[in-house]
């Protein structure tokens, strides 16, 4: 007895290819979900530690060219509390993203206000988060991974800012701080908006 004639085996076949294909672009749309949702989480969990830092020290921490906080002890660097802020910021170097942590480099007995800085979820394949600040605002920013998500901003990726290898497309900033145009430029409208009071 014979259960199926060559063209039902045919038409058998194409459907659970279809259904495996389908399945497969559903679970990796997923998985690129699951690593943005992480990212935005990560930036909330940075906002929140980056103004308790610059609650007790009465600033952000600088940002280096590469877009990484600048908050970590440069090595052979002497620190102490009660130092001058200037020989404070000379002791100072880029944190590693997924490594480092953000504390009081002249108190190692202070709770760090984040144990581990996050590394972004696919920092193997050049993705990384960007941090820039002038002390008294900062910007954080992550590349998404696609682009049906609430926290996407096109005007953000006009900016062409580098998240790694990637172009930034998401982020959160100090107050009402914009994301689309510099700290500088918003800056500059802020005095513009002041003169013509």
């Amino acid at each position: 007895m014979k259960l199926f004639t060559k063209k039902e085996w045919i038409a058998v076949v194409i459907i659970l290819a279809a259904i495996s294909l389908a399945s497969f672009f559903n679970f990796r749309t997923s998985l690129m979900r699951a690593r943005d949702a992480q990212r935005v989480a990560d930036l909330g969990t940075l906002v929140d530690a980056l103004n308790t830092y610059a609650g007790d020290f009465g600033f952000y921490p600088q940002a280096s060219s590469d877009g990484e906080i600048v908050a970590c002890k440069k090595e052979g660097a002497k620190v102490f509390k009660g130092m001058k802020i200037k020989d404070f910021l000379a002791a100072l170097a880029p944190c590693e993203w997924g490594k480092d942590s953000l504390s009081d480099i002249t108190d190692a007995t202070f709770p760090a206000y984040l144990k581990n800085l996050p590394k972004d979820p696919k920092s193997a394949a050049g993705y990384s988060f960007r941090y820039l600040s002038n002390g008294s605002r900062f910007q954080l920013y992550t590349a998404l991974e696609t682009s049906d998500s609430d926290e996407f901003r096109p005007d953000i990726v006009k900016r062409t800012l580098a998240c790694g290898n990637k172009i930034c497309s998401a982020g959160r900033a100090f107050g009402a701080t914009p994301l689309d145009r510099s700290i500088d430029q918003y800056e500059q409208e802020l005095l513009q908006k002041q003169k013509s009071m």
